[in-house]
């Protein structure tokens, strides 16, 4: 090969050499910079429905075990809740309980607790409900729930978790996750002394079960709220609650499948004061995984929100939901 074409042959190689490796590099820290972005999802929760969410959180029994010839008095020191039972005060198949007896009890005291277990401030006929605390009471003999006795009743010392300037309280059974008003069931409030604050109240339960010391948020005017879901969600593995956040108030918005949304007016209820200030909680169980939004805003007149519910962990879940107290 003629020395001047080897000549000219070398001088392009070693021209476009460093080019071509300066490209390299560039192309290979452009891919270091702006990577494929891959989500992380958090670990699987063990439920696959909200309904089996609610039976996951649902609030640990505490039990007292006991002879049901002898009074006895339960305290639930983290609550303040003091409760006496009579001497003689169960039934068991139609006959007086005797020997060991054993009684459980469950609280709700906050918001966060109320939405994780499905059980929210609102009536069976439509109406928004402020409450003091709920209550659920049961005895049992082994394995066999005990009724309680015809005339007997169990006195409860309740901390008001409500508004303490109010003494309008009632009480309410659970009937199909909603509350109904029970007729002649009457809560006494008790001030604190050289105060006018009711910190406590007194109820004489005569029956067993669920318990709730509430008073109607009876606001004017009310209106309804429409929430739509982005994100390709299961409506019936979704729920969508709405919390106050000046009262301890948390109702449950009712899913339209026609509407393919979630409103107070699918469940026929009597609609959400106008004006108030409120988080909206979406939550969503999707393929074992959970996911969550929460939304504040004043509440306006028949407004549509459309929210995509993220991906989020269990842990940090309930950890937002203890701050709705």
């Amino acid at each position: 090969m003629p020395n001047h074409l080897l000549s000219a042959i070398m001088k392009s190689f070693s021209f476009r050499l460093p080019i071509t490796f300066l490209a390299l590099f560039a192309l290979f820290f452009a891919c270091k910079k702006n990577p494929a972005v891959v989500p992380i999802l958090p670990a699987k929760v063990t439920y696959a429905t909200i309904e089996k969410m609610h039976e996951y959180f649902s609030p640990k029994a505490n039990s007292y075990t006991f002879d049901a010839a002898t009074p006895y008095t339960i305290v639930n020191t983290v609550t303040g809740t003091l409760i006496n039972i009579q001497p003689n005060s169960f039934m068991l198949n139609g006959t007086l309980a005797t020997g060991n007896i054993t009684v459980t009890v469950k609280e709700l005291s906050n918001r966060g607790e109320m939405i994780l277990s499905g059980i929210f401030t609102q009536t069976d006929d439509g109406k928004v409900l402020e409450s003091a605390g709920m209550i659920e009471v049961r005895a049992y003999k082994g394995s066999i729930e005990l009724s309680l006795k015809s005339g007997s009743t169990i006195a409860v010392n309740m901390t008001n978790n409500g508004d303490q300037s109010k003494n309008d309280y009632q009480l309410f059974t659970l009937k199909n996750n909603n509350w109904s008003l029970k007729p002649g069931a009457k809560a006494f409030a008790l001030a604190d002394s050289g105060s006018s604050k009711y910190v406590k109240y007194f109820l004489g339960l005569d029956s067993l079960g669920w318990t709730n010391c509430d008073r109607y948020y009876d606001i004017n005017p009310k209106t309804d709220l429409h929430v739509k879901l982005d994100g390709g969600f299961d409506l019936m593995n979704t729920m969508v609650s709405v919390v106050l956040k000046s009262n301890r108030v948390a109702c449950s918005l009712i899913r339209d499948l026609n509407k393919n949304e979630f409103s107070f007016s699918a469940g026929n209820y009597l609609g959400y004061p106008l004006g108030v200030e409120a988080d909206i909680v979406v939550i969503s169980v999707k393929d074992n995984y959970m996911y969550m939004i929460k939304k504040s805003l004043t509440i306006g007149n028949n407004e549509t929100l459309t929210l995509k519910p993220e991906a989020i962990s269990e842990a940090d879940m309930v950890n937002i939901l203890k701050l709705l107290n």
